[in-house]
């Protein structure tokens, strides 16, 4: 299903960008973009790349192994962290971004995400949130991890991300980026970034390995699915 968003919802240039399109002129009656038009892509892709070069300037400044550094964080600095990945990833395509939710959200229909997904209620979301963080920091404490540990680190964190909903639109994209940011901290290379929002094969194996995680502690279809994208990644690196 083709999602939109409504021009109320979307940043003034952007409208005004979608406006001179041969598609807008064809039907001035529109009143909503794709979320995959090639104009929010760009734009999405923009602060992608953003966040990528904090995360590899920060990786570089930093006077300390990285993994380290994040072990030495408390849980607001991952709160902050997150939300402002957010801001940063849709400041130019989304009038409201970088704050929660304050709606309800459902995945397939909302019964499953009740009873399967549990995501919770929007008055919620901050404190699962918090809670998100501390477990964040209790599993990356110091620690003896082979590559299995780490990629279950990893599962976990995203799917625990993705249950919570924390924003309206964009959890997807944000909780790969930290994906992308333990990859670092566990010397693995990124492997989020370019992920193909428009491969139908790729985002279907992705929700299902989201949804087995409901019912699976270890996250395993998940765990598949990351080791999946390192061993492509490795393979372009040669």
């Amino acid at each position: 299903m083709i999602e939109f968003y409504h021009k109320s919802d979307v940043v003034d240039n952007l409208w005004a960008e979608y406006k001179k399109t041969s598609e807008f002129k064809t039907d001035p009656s529109l009143i909503g973009i794709r979320q995959d038009h090639p104009i929010v892509i760009r734009r999405e892709e923009e602060g992608l790349k953003r966040i990528i070069n904090i995360l590899e300037k920060e990786l570089g400044n930093s006077k300390v192994l990285y993994l380290k550094k994040l072990q030495q964080r408390v849980p607001g600095e991952w709160v902050k962290e997150w939300l402002s990945y957010h801001k940063i990833l849709f400041e130019r395509v989304l009038d409201v971004c970088g704050v929660y939710r304050r709606k309800e959200v459902w995945f397939d229909t909302l019964e499953a995400s009740e009873k399967e997904y549990k995501i919770p209620k929007s008055i919620l979301v901050p404190a699962r949130m918090s809670e998100l963080a501390v477990n964040v920091c209790n599993l990356l404490k110091p620690r003896e991890a082979n590559i299995n540990d780490k990629l279950r680190i990893m599962a976990r964190v995203h799917f625990e991300f993705i249950r919570i909903h924390p924003f309206v639109d964009g959890n997807g994209r944000v909780g790969r980026m930290i994906i992308d940011q333990l990859c670092l901290a566990f010397s693995l290379p990124t492997i989020m970034g370019g992920y193909p929002r428009a491969d139908i094969k790729q985002r279907r194996a992705y929700h299902d390995a989201i949804k087995e995680s409901c019912n699976d502690p270890n996250s395993t279809k998940l765990v598949q699915w990351i080791s999946s994208k390192l061993e492509e990644k490795a393979k372009l690196l040669g």
